[in-house]
């Protein structure tokens, strides 16, 4: 087997080992959202703008990232997915008070454009807490952190058990916070 075909297998395999459901949440297709005109994106709640930020965040292009979200901000359209997207530009910029105040106003502001809203599987309120946590520990709540921390613990292992056995949880534990860890850590 060549190294290549290894390492999908591998990470079908992670993916599968996190959630059956995993494999059905896919990105929305950037190359049709921007050939969309503006009034066919708005059949998705979508505008221009929201579409441009997903694709820049994706580049790397922290600030013009944060500068689109603020221009959405001015005209009423920053929703959930974009305050996320602006959440993490601050991250890797290191304004990391700007960062947790994006991300804790992310996670109760609804997406507009439909197309962009996360996947949720049994997990998912757990990663949130961790995604909580490392937000916070970047800002120095270090208290904060740790309670997220623990929550996101409790929500796991609670649904975890559920479906695995006890012993297959902590692997798939720390490959969930090993994929969290690679997301804040990425290399700017």
């Amino acid at each position: 087997m060549t190294k290549n075909k290894y390492v999908c297998l591998c990470k079908a395999l992670l993916l599968l080992a996190i959630n059956n459901d995993s494999l059905a949440c896919k990105d929305p297709d950037f190359n049709s959202l921007t050939q969309m005109s503006e009034q066919e994106l708005s059949q998705f709640g979508c505008t221009k703008d929201q579409v441009t930020l997903q694709l820049v965040s994706r580049d790397s292009k922290y600030n013009e990232a944060i500068e689109l979200a603020n221009k959405l901000k001015r005209r009423g359209l920053l929703d959930g997915p974009s305050l996320r997207v602006q959440a993490d530009a601050f991250y890797q910029l290191g304004r990391y008070s700007d960062a947790l105040a994006a991300h804790l106003l992310s996670t109760s502001t609804p997406a507009q454009c439909t197309t962009f809203s996360g996947c949720r599987f049994e997990y998912s309120t757990a990663i949130d807490h961790y995604e909580n946590s490392k937000y916070y520990q970047a800002n120095g709540n270090i208290h904060e952190a740790a309670e997220e921390l623990k929550k996101g613990d409790n929500e796991f292992y609670k649904t975890c058990r559920s479906y695995n056995k006890a012993k297959s949880c902590t692997p798939i534990r720390d490959r969930i916070l090993q994929s969290i860890n690679h997301q804040f850590n990425r290399q700017k």
